[in-house]
């Protein structure tokens, strides 16, 4: 009987080492939970507006990058609609759970305008790159 237990303990780190190993999924290695319908937006010099929606509905701002030195870090409520992301030179609204309305002001200097929107779901990170051309540029 004695002999018994003893084997019986045996098989118990095995299981433990299966049951650890059976897991593929990495951390961090979630699939695409947001579903952008585009990422990425143009606009002539005039400026304007454009609507970029989602399947997803649980997503929020994480950052906001005007340009390529320099960050608005979003500590609004973006999850429920919230208070729009007012920059310089644009606006960003999330009207509803999927969708996003982005509007820049009319571009009266030479060269275009970069701005990059970052959306997070959980361990899921996205963005849509918004470009603006220079006055000179479009020809209007």
């Amino acid at each position: 009987m004695r002999k018994n237990i003893k084997y019986q303990f045996i098989w118990i780190p095995f299981f433990v080492l299966l049951l650890f190993n059976s897991c593929e999924t990495k951390d961090g290695d979630w699939d695409d939970n947001i579903k952008l319908s585009s990422r990425q937006v143009q606009f002539e010099s005039k400026g304007g507006s454009a609507i970029v929606t989602t399947k997803g509905t649980g997503w929020w701002f994480s950052d906001i990058y005007p340009s390529a030195d320099s960050i608005q870090h979003t500590s609004f409520d973006t999850l429920n609609g919230g208070k729009p992301i007012d920059g310089e030179w644009y606006t960003i609204r999330r009207d509803n759970v999927t969708s996003i309305l982005i509007q820049v002001s009319e571009n009266k200097e030479g060269r275009p305008r970069q701005l990059v929107i970052h959306l997070q779901n959980g361990d899921y990170f996205d963005r849509i790159q918004v470009e603006q051309k220079g006055l000179g540029i479009s020809g209007k």
